[in-house]
């Protein structure tokens, strides 16, 4: 019986898995790949595939050796310069965070505007800001799916008099960020005071809900035709509210009056979520947009 010699493959960026010097190289991890050097599965990756003379290059290589790094690279052909490109940005990204996470991302962080906008235009979704001011134009108010981290002091300046809903795009923003001032007035001013349709709306839906109290009310004193048919009246109906909606989804992103998300969307409802909307009085807000 033939003995099948076990072959395997090296997870690099976004964890695509590669089984040739050209998917390697194609999908090039600086981090893994120095990794994978270190712990000896590189030489044994070389080896299942066959590479025999890059493993005996490698063999060859002494670790003290100040440029092992770049000799390393030489035997895989990658880009020594571009290397030391990744090098520098990482040293820069250190001053900032020393979190290995983010480190990993160095190809996804913009240091400057265009740098932003780069990555914008190779389709990144989670972009790490670093320590500067980025400009937000039309152009980039309009991406969906975008995911914004701060790293450093970050500030980011909004380009438009139009109100910006970042929710309804899917875009969202962590870490230290700040906005200018032009853009936080002009989101306060269209918060306050509310418009008169959006009043008349809430009107009708107090009345409603008023409404249904007093039918229940008015349920417990009067007989109906079908008795059969009618269901005693809970007691306890914010409770029983509140147990239906623990463990379900958030259709949207709900927000106190002044910003502050208390739930996004997609999210679960917990007991402390429902405790939130209550004191920011969004429990109704919350209770209409579940599923």
């Amino acid at each position: 019986m033939r003995v099948k010699k076990e072959r395997f493959a090296l997870k690099m960026n976004n964890d695509i898995e590669v089984r040739s010097l050209d998917e390697l190289r194609e999908n090039f991890d600086l981090s893994r790949f120095f990794d994978y050097a270190g712990n000896g599965t590189l030489l044994k990756w070389l080896e299942c595939w066959r590479y025999s003379d890059e493993a005996a290059a490698m063999n060859a290589l002494d670790k003290n050796d100040p440029a092992y790094k770049d000799k390393l690279c030489a035997i895989f052909g990658i880009d020594t310069e571009e290397m030391k490109w990744r090098r520098e940005r990482i040293e820069k990204l250190q001053k900032f965070t020393n979190d290995e996470s983010i480190l990993n991302q160095v190809d996804n962080v913009a240091f400057d505007t265009e740098e932003l906008y780069d990555l914008l235009d190779e389709g990144a979704t989670e972009i790490y800001l670093c320590n500067n001011e980025f400009r937000f134009p039309s152009g980039v108010l309009n991406e969906r799916n975008k995911h914004y981290h701060g790293i450093g002091e970050v500030k980011i300046i909004v380009e438009s008099n139009k109100v910006v809903n970042f929710d309804l795009f899917d875009v969202t923003f962590d870490g230290n960020i700040k906005f200018n001032e032009e853009f936080l007035k002009t989101k306060l001013d269209s918060q306050q005071p509310m418009s008169q349709q959006a009043e008349t709306l809430r009107t009708a839906l107090m009345n409603a809900i008023i409404n249904q109290a007093k039918n229940k009310v008015a349920n417990k004193t009067v007989v109906t035709e079908s008795p059969k048919d009618s269901k005693p009246s809970d007691p306890n109906e914010d409770e029983r509210h509140r147990r239906f909606m623990i463990g379900k989804k958030s259709l949207k992103t709900l927000r106190t009056d002044n910003g502050i998300i208390i739930i996004r969307a997609g999210e679960t409802i917990t007991e402390e979520i429902l405790e939130k909307a209550k004191l920011a009085n969004k429990f109704i807000d919350l209770q209409m947009n579940v599923q």
